[in-house]
């Protein structure tokens, strides 16, 4: 009975130590799955962090680039206002002089 006991105990362990040992590769192969996994997912971040800065560079410049244009904008509508104020002035000076003239020519029949 003690032998038997022994062998048993010694199956046992023996099956305890197999299945202890395809259980470590198990994990082992998970282990492996998963650090390939996070590998693949750190590249991917790192892939959209870089993507995600260039678009707030491309952001930024587009930001500089409308603030110049409106600025521009701005001194164009200045530059137009100053331009009309001048035709208007430019305009009122030759209706002047035009009646002037009219008035001259009335003057001179009369």
């Amino acid at each position: 009975q003690e032998r038997d006991r022994e062998a048993s105990d010694r199956l046992a362990a023996e099956q305890i130590a197999e299945d202890a040992i395809v259980e470590h590769e198990n994990l082992s192969k998970r282990a492996e799955d998963v650090e390939s996994r996070l590998h693949g997912v750190e590249e991917e971040l790192a892939e959209v962090t870089d993507e995600l800065t260039r678009s707030r560079q491309e952001s930024e410049r587009a930001e500089i680039e409308l603030s110049r244009c409106l600025k521009e904008l701005e001194q164009l509508k200045h530059g137009m206002a100053d331009m009309e104020f001048s035709y208007e002035e430019t305009i009122k000076k030759e209706q002047k002089r035009f009646n002037s003239i009219v008035n001259e020519k009335d003057s001179a029949m009369r």
